[in-house]
């Protein structure tokens, strides 16, 4: 609820959910009527999607015949893909062969998907309907996914709230009874990163301090204007390079287009790979016209692929 007489300075902010139809709704908790600080809906405009392409043997497969058998799924029992080492086990070399071949498989979408929506996420059916995630193994990654897709969307838009970063500062107590003010993040901060330095990864110098650079107020105030749903994108790791790369490809266009309807804007994504993935945005890449760091010294611009961090994304928007 909101009141033209409460105080502004106890402003909260309410941050939007979407679901299949790609328009935004709030969920709101009513209060003691003696509560009547003002809440502001914030919708995100500005999409920057991230997909996630697995390593070699983290897509789920199955027959591509009538009937979709499955052939490698990653649903996991007591932490441990069960089902199918057993079925594995059974199978005699010649089975397995059979059944494992580049031709006579394909991407299998049905593998389990979390339970319970975090982040962007409204609806569990989103993340396969949607997101994607059942094509990929829940072991291995979908606590990974999870993690990324609150840290992205389920901290608000408020970047002074943000767990990971901090910075030392001094604040007057709330008056005793009253709501403690919401936080304001100010331009022209070094942020730090909590459990992790910067300076422990980068080259040192040839004299003077390393060339690490802090992440900047400026930048996650930028970042906050971004919403950054969280996609999978499946391959078949039998087949060759260039099938998964298309594929990637495909996806990229898809989840660009579905993000950019009802007012919002996605020009890019950005891509985080595992292992083998990684040949595949090299190839999509190269199809786009666009060259790789071993091909010049500095990277061209690529249409699609925002090929940096998510805060050098927004840093250049």
């Amino acid at each position: 609820m909101t009141s033209s007489e409460g105080n502004d300075s106890l402003q909260r902010n309410a941050d939007a959910l979407f679901g299949s139809s790609g328009n935004p709704t709030f969920e709101l908790t009513l209060s003691s009527t003696a509560i009547n600080d003002m809440v502001r809906l914030v919708v995100q405009d500005k999409i920057l999607p991230v997909i996630f392409v697995p390593g070699i043997m983290g897509s789920n497969l199955m027959s591509n015949d009538q009937g979709r058998d499955k052939v490698w799924r990653l649903d996991t029992s007591m932490g441990a893909p069960l089902g199918l080492a057993r079925r594995m086990s059974f199978s005699g070399p010649a089975t397995r062969q059979r059944l494992m071949h580049p031709a006579r498989t394909a991407v299998d979408p049905r593998g389990s998907v979390p339970g319970k929506p975090v982040g962007s996420v409204s609806r569990k059916q989103q993340y396969s309907d949607e997101r994607f995630w059942g094509e990929i193994s829940e072991g291995s990654y979908h606590a990974f996914l999870l993690w990324l897709e609150e840290r992205l969307n389920g901290q608000g838009s408020n970047p002074a709230n943000w767990q990971d970063f901090y910075y030392t500062a001094v604040s007057a107590a709330p008056v005793p009874g009253q709501r403690r003010p919401e936080p304001v993040l100010h331009p022209g901060i070094a942020m730090h990163m909590r459990e992790f330095d910067p300076r422990r990864y980068a080259e040192p110098a040839s004299s003077g301090p390393t060339g690490a650079e802090s992440v900047m107020s400026d930048d996650l105030l930028k970042r906050s204007k971004f919403r950054m749903p969280v996609y999978a994108c499946g391959y078949n790791w039998l087949a060759s390079n260039s099938v998964a790369a298309d594929r990637l490809r495909s996806r990229i266009e898809a989840v660009i287009s579905a993000n950019n309807r009802n007012g919002f804007k996605c020009d890019q994504v950005i891509l985080i790979t595992h292992s083998m993935g990684g040949w595949s945005p090299v190839a999509v890449h190269r199809s786009w016209g666009c060259r790789t760091r071993s091909q010049a010294s500095s990277t061209a611009s690529c249409p699609r692929l925002a090929r940096l961090s998510p805060t050098d994304a927004a840093r250049s928007a």
